[in-house]
């Protein structure tokens, strides 16, 4: 169910590959690239309006690349069309392949949290184990019968005849083969696979990369990326990862100081001033053609020009910015004084430091077991102060929230987790009276503590039924969304 799910997602994208976008980022993009595939970054920032960091010209550079294999780029009417197919499946299939590298990212992160030693041989069958009590006797554990299945698909099948084979009344039968099949298939559906479908399957992700345009995916997956090898504890790697992020795009650029802080606090000084190391020289080979040609004044001016290229209150981002400008935010200076004492960019930059400072105290502070939730979380508040405090932010400054929040519900699922599950009350009773007389509804930790569990509440079937429509309500809507999504762009 979870590959299907997936390849829906890829099928639902490719579809929609065909789409325009943001035609004016398109159409920038397609400049840039033919610019640094022709005379180089060098020409390309100084000569441009590339707005970028070093990074991304090289991601142009290939795409441009790729694309002269097919297509002369010279052929003006068709390079620069504004449904020119092949771009767009050069440039998208960058954030497609972000979003799969995003999805594997939560599912390894689960595993790490859920899991954070390694599992022994003699786990892993014990994990594939579980009990179907047999209801005459539901305290008594001679009438019991335990299935083992094993890692191979076709030896589960073979476990599951083997169960069908019962004495038992035959709808009874047919019961357990359903029941077995059922826990087994969940059981494997995991945290992980649930979170990484709501990233995957997001009207917001899909919105963002393959319909507008965006790498926003890009810059979200190379930090995930760092953030996942800080969890590995492989702190040299974070920090490479980490700098080509911001070199890659500049929303990951908020996160320098901050990053290190962490690093400090888990590792001490000398892995500090040893990441650090790495970073520079991570840094120093990206940047490599401004130094090595002394263009270091073209690198400072690429990393300090955004500071004032959208001088406006807000650039589509409703934020306390857009309601202050009156739902007016692309047409009021960020110049202007506020209340006539200091302009509002000013105020803004104020504002951001200080959320900043809470946050670097959050992580410096934190307990050593409390220290990656904290880490997540102080993101998480960057990221929002980023985008609601600041001045010329972006309607999709929020993106990364999309990625932390979903790691911060994995941790949280560890320290305050509850899971919910549903019983069938005296099994063959049921189908041999062809109708449920109640359900039992089970709260627990976790399913070790499946025969004492949190609290029991006894249900009707009805309310089992709607229970369950309510549950699976909210991915019913989120098909029929992508649905009408396809068949409108189509």
């Amino acid at each position: 169910m979870f590959g299907l799910l997936i390849v829906f997602g890829i099928v639902v994208r490719f579809l929609l590959i065909g789409v325009p976008g943001f035609k004016a980022d398109i159409a920038f993009w397609k400049g840039w690239g033919l610019a640094v595939a022709d005379k180089g970054i060098i020409w390309l920032v100084n000569n441009t309006n590339y707005n970028y960091p070093p990074g991304f010209a090289y991601v142009l550079w290939v795409v441009n690349k790729i694309y002269a294999l097919f297509k002369s780029p010279y052929d003006i009417n068709d390079y620069w069309r504004d449904n020119n197919f092949l771009y767009l499946l050069i440039f998208k299939l960058i954030t497609i392949g972000a979003d799969l590298l995003i999805v594997w990212l939560i599912i390894k992160i689960t595993e790490r949290i859920t899991n954070p030693k390694p599992k022994t041989q003699n786990s892993k069958q014990n994990e594939n184990q579980f009990q179907i009590q047999n209801p005459k006797s539901e305290a008594s554990h001679a009438d019991s019968v335990a299935i083992s299945f094993p890692a191979s698909a076709r030896d589960q099948r073979q476990a599951g005849k083997i169960a069908a084979r019962s004495q038992e009344p035959w709808k009874s039968r047919h019961l357990h083969d359903f029941v077995s099949r059922f826990k087994f298939y969940v059981s494997h559906f995991n945290l992980g696979h649930w979170l990484s479908l709501f990233y995957f399957l997001n009207l917001a992700v899909i919105f963002d990369g393959v319909i507008w345009g965006q790498v926003d995916q890009f810059g979200l997956a190379l930090f995930m990326l760092s953030i996942y090898f800080l969890l590995v504890d492989r702190p040299k790697r974070a920090a490479i990862v980490f700098t080509v992020a911001w070199l890659m795009k500049f929303q990951n650029i908020i996160f320098i100081p901050f990053f290190y802080v962490y690093i400090f606090k888990k590792y001490g000084w000398e892995s500090l001033v040893k990441n650090l190391m790495w970073s520079v020289i991570t840094f120093l080979v990206i940047v490599a053609p401004f130094w090595y040609k002394r263009e270091i004044a073209g690198l400072i001016k690429l990393f300090t020009v955004n500071s004032d290229w959208f001088p406006w209150y807000s650039l589509n981002a409703f934020n306390s910015w857009w309601l202050a400008a009156g739902g007016k935010g692309l047409t009021l200076s960020d110049k202007t004084l506020v209340w006539g004492i200091v302009d509002a960019k000013t105020i803004g930059f104020l504002g951001f430091s200080f959320f900043y400072l809470i946050a670097c105290l959050r992580v410096f502070l934190a307990e050593h077991r409390q220290l990656f939730r904290e880490f997540i979380l102080s993101s998480i508040l960057i990221v929002f102060a980023f985008f609601h405090v600041l001045t010329q932010s972006h309607e999709r400054y929020l993106f990364h929230l999309v990625g932390l929040w979903l790691i911060l519900i994995i941790i949280d699922s560890q320290t305050r987790k509850y899971k919910l599950e549903t019983n069938l009350d005296n099994l063959n009773p049921v189908f041999q009276n062809k109708k449920a007389t109640s359900y039992e509804l089970r709260i627990m930790r976790n399913s070790r503590h499946l025969h004492n569990p949190k609290f029991k509440i006894q249900i009707s079937k009805k309310t089992f039924y709607v229970l369950h429509f309510t549950l699976h309500l909210p991915t019913a809507i989120i098909c029929l969304l992508l649905l009408l999504i396809i068949y409108y762009c189509l």
